[in-house]
């Protein structure tokens, strides 16, 4: 008898369907030749610190703490199935053990945890599974390898878990207890990306924008409108003088030139990609796409989600077109499939050294017209992009005729192009690419060096414009693509090599984290830091925890040990050194907490109400995220923590407040009739709200 174990139930469920195993036990499935049994993501983790130092207080003279060998606890609620788990391992029957756990670092450590602390002595192999249709399983299955060839991915788990408790834990501890206001959370990519966040809102907030101006011509031959614009000035003066210049001067053709360009669709997707497109698209958050993509790949129509690679390999190449052509069964892309090339495939994306742990993501055979009719709004919404852009990345390349022209008119160079698709190709597939940008054609009029342009030139006035603040999508690139802005070429080559800030798997964690933590929240479609946020951020924003260096020296570290090139023991040793120079850089920030007493925003300063408390203007609509279920409320309170005025905003007769309800509660001590109110027999009813002297609501 062999003894699967799996990640989550619904994974073992999964292989236990297409293997027969059919008998339902307490936290186990067995059929005739396999059990399946399940974890629910982590069992075991890390012993806090507590387990350490034996108090259950913090204690300053405590830090820090680094553990010589590193405790495993059960994780809180999980006993159970642990010792379910145990009693299945040494069950005489018993004589292999498969690690079916998820196919990477983070999986192979959960599995890990397990076995060490359970103390399994049997044999075990190790499943490797990208997709969980069933032929794919069967084949997994056939093919395991001894858990001792996945040794080195191992370490490298037990590496960034080990790591991320040190920094984690005692810079967390130094923290809180020198500014003694709470506890404040650190984290090695939780801090470099709470300060990307907080860079940008300064930028964004000390940006004084200037005038600027665009010169403009406004032509038309032979029936086509067209514009030429110069550069941007920033001199009024001269801008004049060119602009005087220019009115008397002929406006002549100085080059114009056609160059046909061949455009390579885009790669297919990887976690990040996805993650990026469904929040343009959708406005979905990551950790939603996460969620999604995991439904999807456990219900076995989608290839393995947590994904750095966009390409794919030679051998799943020679399957892609039974998998497209499977799509004209369904009508929402069988339109597609007319005309298309399935017998000639584009292979820009086939490499099988770019393929890393997984190769990118790609829908399987298993979508039939049932399962897709049948699958919810986002599942639908994951597949539609990942379907939409395998269409597009194995189609022909497009081709296009770009058109450029440059006029002069005294000393002023205006230009204009224009662009002709002359063969589709990808891009007549739901025109769509990576840079969010619809390909406008325009065709310019023919004309020819030294021709004179009947125009006049007009002038345009604009300013310059303060950096975008980030949103889900913009945010994710930057940590992808956190080496750009630095100057050091090799500490540039380093993150760059690491892909950045965290991992495609982990990114949307760590963003939910700022927002658990309110540090953050979302205000719109923008990411903004809390005046708490904003106030860490000035405490440690010369470390190094608040440095994207750290994060890439550390992932290259990690990946040194998948790769055999890093030893444990030498990653684990500098990192207890690091933590140790973190906890006296931070220590010494002691009676600095007036640096949390930051505002949000100059806006912010601008909304804030009068307390109905303690009378001073320090009232703002906040927002948190529900424990019960992760959504997103919005809530009112004071910001002089002395006070403690707030009002959590709960349902009332099945309904919650809006912010603009929220603000007139308690500005106005009364709101406006408001709908949609019912009853206990089920009516709707229409009321006005009044806040009472005892900071209640009642209805008035």
């Amino acid at each position: 008898m062999k003894l699967i174990i799996a990640e989550k139930p619904d994974a073992a469920r999964k292989m236990a369907d297409f293997l027969e195993a059919t008998q339902n036990c307490s936290g186990f499935l067995e059929g005739k030749k396999y059990i399946f049994t399940w974890g629910f993501g982590h069992l075991i983790e890390l012993a806090t610190p507590e387990e350490y130092t034996q108090k259950k207080s913090w204690d300053i003279d405590d830090l820090p703490i680094i553990p010589d060998v590193f405790k495993l606890k059960p994780v809180d609620g999980k006993s159970g199935q642990i010792k379910t788990i145990q009693q299945l391992v040494t069950r005489k029957d018993v004589d292999l053990v498969i690690n079916a756990c998820d196919p990477d670092r983070e999986g192979e450590l959960i599995f890990r945890h397990i076995w060490k602390y359970i103390g399994g002595t049997k044999p075990v192999d190790r499943l490797w599974l990208n997709t969980f249709t069933e032929a794919d399983v069967q084949k997994a299955f056939a093919t395991t390898l001894p858990i001792r060839n996945y040794d080195r991915l191992a370490f490298a788990g037990k590496g960034r878990s080990e790591a991320d408790w040190l920094l984690g834990m005692n810079a967390t501890r130094a923290l809180t207890l020198s500014v003694n206001r709470g506890t404040l959370s650190l984290g090695r990519v939780q801090t470099a990306t709470l300060a990307l966040i907080c860079q940008r809102t300064l930028e964004h907030q000390n940006f004084k924008s200037q005038p600027l101006w665009r010169f403009m011509l406004d032509c038309q031959k032979d029936g086509v409108d067209f514009f030429l614009v110069s550069d941007a000035y920033f001199d009024k003066a001269e801008v004049e003088k060119l602009l005087e210049i220019a009115r008397k001067s002929p406006k002549t053709v100085k080059e114009i030139s056609t160059v046909r360009k061949i455009e390579n669709p885009p790669l297919l997707f990887d976690l990040t990609a996805l993650q990026q497109a469904a929040n343009r698209t959708f406005n979905m958050t990551a950790a939603e796409t996460d969620e999604t993509a995991q439904k999807l790949y456990q219900a076995g129509l989608l290839s393995y989600p947590r994904t750095d690679s966009r390409y794919i390999g030679e051998n799943l190449f020679r399957e892609i077109p039974a998998i497209l052509r499977k799509m004209g069964n369904i009508p929402d892309f069988s339109g597609i499939l007319a005309g298309y090339p399935l017998t000639n495939l584009n292979s820009h994306c086939v490499d099988d050294a770019g393929v890393t742990g997984h190769h990118a993501l790609i829908i399987t055979g298993e979508i039939t017209p049932d399962k897709w009719k049948n699958s919810g709004q986002d599942e639908k919404r994951i597949l539609a992009l990942v379907i939409t852009r395998m269409f597009q990345a194995f189609a022909p390349p497009c081709q296009k005729d770009i058109t450029n022209i440059s006029v002069a008119a005294g000393e002023l160079a205006l230009e204009d192009s224009g662009t002709v698709i002359v063969v589709p190709g990808w891009r007549g597939i739901y025109n769509t690419s990576d840079d969010d940008t619809d390909e406008d054609t325009k065709k310019l009029p023919l004309m020819k060096p030294g021709e004179i342009l009947d125009a006049d030139v007009s002038l345009h006035e604009g300013k310059t414009k303060a950096p975008e603040l980030f949103t889900e999508r913009s945010l994710i690139a930057a940590m992808k693509n956190a080496g750009d802005s630095l100057d050091d070429k090799n500490l540039k080559k380093t993150l760059n090599s690491v892909e950045g800030i965290g991992r495609p798997a982990t990114r949307s964690g760590i963003i939910e984290t700022l927002f658990t933590r309110r540090y953050c929240i979302r205000e719109k479609n923008h990411i903004l830091p809390t005046e708490l946020g904003f106030g860490v951020y000035e405490l440690v924003k010369d470390f190094k925890i608040a440095n994207p260096i750290l994060t890439a020296e550390w992932e290259a570290g990690l990946d040194g040990i998948q790769t055999g090139t890093v030893r444990y023991e030498d990653f684990i040793n500098e990192c207890r050194d690091y933590a140790r120079e973190t906890v006296t850089e931070i220590l010494a920030l002691s009676g600095q907490s007036q640096k949390l007493n930051r505002q949000d925003s100059k806006q912010d300063a601008a909304t804030l109400i009068t307390c109905p408390k303690c009378n001073r203007q320090t009232v703002k609509v906040f927002t948190y995220h529900s424990k019960t279920d992760q959504s997103t409320i919005s809530a009112i309170g004071c910001r002089n923590r002395e006070c403690g005025f707030v009002y959590w905003n709960p349902i009332i007769c099945g309904k919650r407040l809006s912010p603009k309800m929220l603000e007139s509660l308690v500005k106005d001590g009364i709101t406006q009739p408001i709908d949609g109110f019912k009853s206990k027999e089920g009516n709707l009813f229409s009321t006005r709200l009044r806040l009472r002297d005892d900071f209640k609501v009642e209805f008035s």
